[in-house]
């Protein structure tokens, strides 16, 4: 058993197993999971957080696949993007549409190579298009931090330690900085006529360069007949980028209807002047749901039974940072 799962225990491993494998048709194969129906995931065992997606049969999220899949089905997408798609466990968990493209994109040059091998297995591979880009507001040069031990949290607003080993599990902190060039969602999609951007689903993960990608893909928001998005909100990660929680908060507003899953499964929109209060009095860090249409927000509720079955998906060094 990978040592870093010893948190969990025998039986505990082996009920999220079986909750995935039935729930989400999921199954671990030596080098990575197998999502039926749709392809393989391929991870490197030399990192820690590809071991846990091996054994967690690539669904160490279970709330976010579901709304991932669930967004898909509802909104129909002609165009889906993956921001900080790490292994790409949510972008190939998911079958798409016909006339759907897909964009990959992820900053770590290391996990580029597992990436094009699950494309190349998945049952919509030919549609998909994955791009080495470390995305932001703008074109730049800028320093990229690779977190070896930990892949989820590689990224470029410096280290992001974990010196007790509260969710990097077992191992020696491991960094290298190297160069990347930024771009911005909006110039990726330039070229996309109005007819090719009808609706979008997307998902931004990038250690607390959220607020500086959303402000590059305004233009893209405003283009899109609708959009709903899964976005991971850190206050101190967005603090760090320069970006404070309020003004977040308050550019995704402008746009559309931001809100979170309720431990009913509800999905409830939030009031940014209560959360940029909360965010003063403690740090915050959960996963957003930002649409266009609000009046949809409904359709994409979680099931409570899946709620309460996704308590048994993480050890103590996951249920913060799984990311």
């Amino acid at each position: 058993m990978d040592t870093v799962l010893r948190p969990l225990g025998w039986l505990s491993s082996i009920a999220r197993l079986l909750r995935n494998a039935i729930l989400y048709r999921v199954l671990p194969t030596t080098d990575g999971v197998w999502f039926v129906g749709r392809g393989k995931l391929f991870v490197s065992d030399e990192d820690n957080r590809g071991r846990v997606l091996r054994a967690c049969g690539g669904v160490s999220q279970p709330i976010i696949s579901f709304s991932w899949k669930k967004a898909i089905t509802i909104f129909e997408p002609t165009i889906v993007i993956d921001i900080g798609s790490n292994y790409g466990e949510i972008a190939f968990f998911s079958r798409y549409p016909k006339d759907c493209i897909i964009y990959i994109l992820e900053a770590n040059p290391l996990l580029i190579p597992y990436l094009e091998r699950s494309r190349a297995t998945h049952s919509d591979g030919a549609r998909m298009h994955i791009f080495r880009h470390l995305v932001s507001d703008d074109s730049r040069a800028i320093k990229f931090t690779v977190d070896q031990k930990w892949s989820g949290t590689s990224s470029a607003i410096g280290h992001i330690g974990d010196p007790n080993n509260r969710f990097k599990g077992e191992g020696p902190e491991s960094f290298k900085e190297i160069s990347a060039t930024s771009t911005t969602i909006d110039d990726i999609l330039e070229g996309q006529l109005d007819s090719q951007l009808r609706n979008l689903v997307f998902k931004i993960d990038v250690e607390g360069f959220e607020g500086r990608v959303l402000q590059g893909m305004k233009k893209t928001l405003h283009r899109a007949d609708c959009f709903v998005g899964i976005v991971e909100f850190d206050t101190e990660f967005l603090a760090r980028a320069g970006t404070p929680a309020e003004d977040v908060l308050a550019l995704m507003s402008s746009v559309g209807a931001v809100a979170r899953f309720k431990p009913s499964g509800e999905l409830e929109t939030i009031n940014p002047l209560e959360w940029v209060d909360r965010a003063r009095r403690q740090p915050i860090h959960c996963d957003l749901i930002f649409t266009s249409d609000q009046e949809r927000l409904s359709e994409l509720r979680a099931p409570a039974l899946l709620r309460r079955l996704s308590e048994l998906r993480a050890p103590a060094l996951l249920r913060r940072h799984i990311r």
